[in-house]
């Protein structure tokens, strides 16, 4: 799974729920499958064709509901506050000014790295 552009990752999101249920104990597996469902859901909003104001409402609202947990105890947790996922937030911003995201592709960019 190395140099592996964002679009190939879809395929590996949309199997992880089954791969990963069961493997963590009980409350770290209910934390990452949480995690996957909201990735997932996120996805799907995002690879809509067509949003209306609802669409638009709930992909706005995914993915803010994170617990920032305490950072002091010295166990390492998930950081969801890289770039790469902060940067999901401003999804929104761009499908409303540009358009679906299906209109427009990284694969050039991408390609020529």
């Amino acid at each position: 799974m190395k140099k592996l552009a964002a679009r190939d990752f879809e395929d590996s999101l949309q199997c992880a729920i089954p791969v990963f249920e069961g493997l963590l104990p009980s409350e770290h597996n209910t934390m990452l499958l949480d995690l996957l469902f909201v990735l997932c859901e996120w996805h799907a909003l995002v690879k809509l064709r067509m949003h209306t104001d609802h669409t638009i409402e709930h992909l706005r609202g995914s993915s803010t509901t994170a617990k920032i947990p305490d950072l002091n105890t010295g166990t390492k947790y998930f950081n969801l506050m890289t770039y790469k996922l902060h940067v999901l937030g401003d999804y929104v911003n761009t499908i409303i000014q540009l358009g679906t995201s299906n209109l427009y592709s990284t694969q050039m960019g991408e390609l020529a790295h």
